[in-house]
């Protein structure tokens, strides 16, 4: 996949077919295009705090909506569709006042049902929650009847039935679907939906059917009777509160996943920021089934009895099997560790029943000799003082409220010898304990456990979680790059500004690049990085004359926003982050501007990532004055709003100096109102995403910029 940096007038969205088509007007600033070649499938957290997972290559924005089908050729119900008793005809006039619905007609074939059902089933999850819907109206019959099929759980024909003439539902539907709804499209349509949920992983279909009445699964058999049909959807809605379908992602071949910055309402969710992280592997086994790779001592387990961060019933009850004064704790032990080597240890937890503290530890033999611990608070949500035993180094710790009462509790450190180790989880009652300290509790006393993780760490910070069974599992790097540089004005390349707004998760110790442009290495570059001390620096590197920064120019807190504006010219480089600036550099020099070939959002061209969130990128072809990168830097004035807010952005926000801006206006052949102040940059390019539903505006509306994925 890829995220495109994009300039666009107008709707892209073809109402009538669907399809996203480029702007009329040429602009060859526009479709620039960052590859993302991560190979494997990622979490992240969206907006309800639930932890999803995207395919691979798919970007992730933390604190978005995620919104996907998952049903192919969604609206070809004669491509991977097999018809039972049916036929199914296109040309009927859509909800859009297109012609892409279908008329599904029993065939005359006698018997049975009349259903159109996907000819490629699909694979769902265990424990996992799904929507079906589509889109129907009445026709010749006025009742339609939604069918899952082929499951275990839910059992197969599992029904629901919905009046298409006066818009209610039928006889009760089944009990195994957890909801069903049905929602006024207008004009005499309506979305149909059932939601449901597996208990182990299947492979199964879901079944449109026409059908003579309430409560029927026949129809009359006469060759006409018929109803319409258009686009259907199957979403993973787990752990969300209203299962109801959200907006349509149409679909060809394969699955389709979009992201949202607004609500179903419409309301801003104001996302994190895309993220960008470096590879990292979990060698902790059955992160997700603590009956298994794991050695209990005084404690037993409860699979799957409550509600995990993923939204699944997958997190374990990890209970106390004594009131005797003992350690009661669970242990996974590894080996082929390297000693000194800094370790990140983590996990979700949640106060179960009697028990509010978890005690983690990551020690060489079980001894408590060797390595580092740390108590938390699962009530509280606090965490106590990180450790070090006789013999190891205590780093961190870190305790992050992911909501639903569970917390994901980390330490990092390091054994100093031996390759043995092992990760105990205990039920604790002291907030103060020591290592391995016998907790006064009672039987079954609990607590909740789900997402263990041990991962080997160059940054000292936590990664999203990667989910294992068996055995350990890589989650490969994210680079986000291009080498398509249009955006970048040939005549200016050597003086400019950028505007970066990110976010990290936790502090670290390595150096993170935030953003590079460059030579395809480190030859001749620039860069925006954050340092081992957490600050951010902005500097240039020139293969044949003075290099230039603008270092420490503010020490930024993690999960906390942070904006920093920095420009460049001959002997001249400077930076401000959230108001404040260590002064320009008056003896660089820029990098060479035919060198320039690649630009990196979050990385570097030897892999150092940045580990958070890129909210926002600007770039301008001009080197911007003091005050305007200091309010910049504030979140002041900025050429478009500062919040990612969606697609449409206001227009007090631009700024009232359009005279640069008048060659790119005459050249687009946009002619400029005398009382429209909008921002025609030609090499400006913003990262506003992730995207959502585009409004109709006429090319003389407000010039709109934003993150969409493809």
């Amino acid at each position: 996949m890829a995220v495109t940096l994009r300039y666009d007038w107008g709707n892209r969205e073809n109402k009538t077919t669907g399809a996203l088509s480029e702007p009329s007007l040429t602009d060859v600033k526009s479709g620039v295009v960052l590859a993302l070649t991560r190979a494997t499938t990622a979490s992240v957290t969206d907006y309800n705090n639930i932890i999803k997972e995207v395919v691979s290559g798919e970007e992730r924005y933390t604190g978005a909506r995620r919104v996907e089908n998952l049903c192919v050729q969604s609206n070809d119900f004669d491509t991977t569709w097999t018809s039972t008793n049916s036929t199914e005809t296109q040309g009927a006039t859509d909800p859009d006042g297109g012609t892409t619905a279908w008329t599904l007609a029993d065939d005359s074939g006698g018997g049975g049902d009349v259903v159109i059902q996907t000819g490629i089933a699909i694979t769902l999850k265990a424990d996992s929650s799904y929507t079906f819907s589509y889109y129907a109206k009445a026709d010749q019959l006025a009742w339609t009847m939604i069918e899952i099929d082929s499951f275990t759980v839910p059992a197969s024909n599992t029904r629901a039935w919905f009046d298409l003439t006066n818009g209610v539902e039928g006889t009760t539907p089944d009990a195994e679907f957890d909801a069903t709804g049905i929602i006024d499209a207008g004009n005499g349509w309506y979305r149909v939906w059932g939601s449901f949920t597996l208990t182990s992983d299947n492979i199964g279909v879901p079944r449109m059917s026409v059908v003579g009445a309430d409560n029927d699964h026949t129809d009359q058999d006469d060759g006409t009777s018929s109803i319409l049909i258009w686009r259907a959807q199957i979403e993973n809605v787990s752990g969300q509160a209203d299962p109801a379908p959200s907006e349509y992602q149409a679909t060809t071949t394969a699955a389709v996943a979009k992201w949202y910055a607004t609500n179903k309402s419409g309301a801003a969710i104001n996302p994190t920021g895309l993220l960008v992280e470096e590879a990292r592997t979990n060698i902790c086994l059955q992160s997700e089934t603590f009956s298994v790779s794991w050695v209990n001592t005084n404690t037993d387990e409860v699979l799957d009895t409550a509600t995990a961060p993923d939204g699944t019933l997958t997190a374990d009850g990890l209970s106390a099997t004594s009131t005797a004064d003992q350690a009661n704790a669970i242990y996974q032990a590894f080996t082929g560790r390297t000693a000194a080597q800094a370790t990140t240890i983590s996990g979700f937890f949640k106060s179960g029943i009697g028990a509010t503290k978890v005690q983690l530890a990551y020690d060489a033999e079980g001894a408590g000799s060797d390595g580092f611990f740390c108590n938390f608070d699962l009530s509280a949500g606090t965490k106590g003082t990180v450790t070090a035993l006789a013999a190891g180094t205590a780093t961190a710790s870190i305790i992050d409220d992911v909501g639903n009462g569970w917390f994901r509790c980390t330490i990092v450190g390091s054994i100093a010898v031996g390759t043995v180790a092992r990760f105990t989880i205990s039920i604790s009652d002291n907030i103060s304990g020591a290592v391995f300290e016998a907790a006064n509790l009672t039987d079954n006393d609990s607590i909740f456990c789900w997402g263990a993780q041990v991962e080997v760490s160059l940054n000292n910070k936590k990664s999203s979680y990667i989910p294992t069974v068996a055995s350990s599992v890589t989650r490969n790097a994210e680079p986000n790059i291009t080498t398509t540089l249009s955006f970048l004005d040939a005549a200016a390349t050597e003086a400019g500004t950028w505007y970066v707004k990110g976010n990290f998760p936790d502090a670290g110790t390595a150096v993170d690049k935030i953003l590079t442009l460059d030579d395809g290495g480190a030859t001749d570059r620039m860069y925006l990085e954050l340092d081992a001390a957490e600050n951010v620096n902005f500097a240039t590197t020139h293969s044949a004359d003075t290099d230039g920064a603008s270092d420490g120019a503010g020490v930024i807190a993690a999960n906390t926003a942070f904006r920093v504006a920095a420009a460049y010219a001959d002997d001249d480089v400077i930076a401000y982050v959230d108001g404040a600036s260590s002064g320009a550099d008056t003896a660089a020099a820029i990098p060479l501007a035919d060198a320039m070939t690649t630009l990196r959002v979050g990385s570097d061209s030897a892999g150092n990532y940045f580990n958070g969130h890129i909210a926002e990128i600007i770039h301008d072809n001009t080197r911007l004055v003091n005050g305007t990168l200091e309010d910049w830097s504030n979140g002041l004035n900025l050429p478009v709003s500062a919040n990612i807010t969606g697609i449409e952005y206001p227009r007090d926000a631009m700024p009232t100096d359009t005279s640069r801006f008048n060659d790119f206006i005459t050249d687009s052949g946009i002619t400029k109102t005398g009382d429209l102040q909008l921002d025609y940059r030609a090499a400006l390019f913003t990262v506003l995403g992730p995207g959502g539903k585009v409004n109709d505006y006429s090319l003389n509306d407000i010039f709109k910029r934003y993150f969409e994925s493809l």
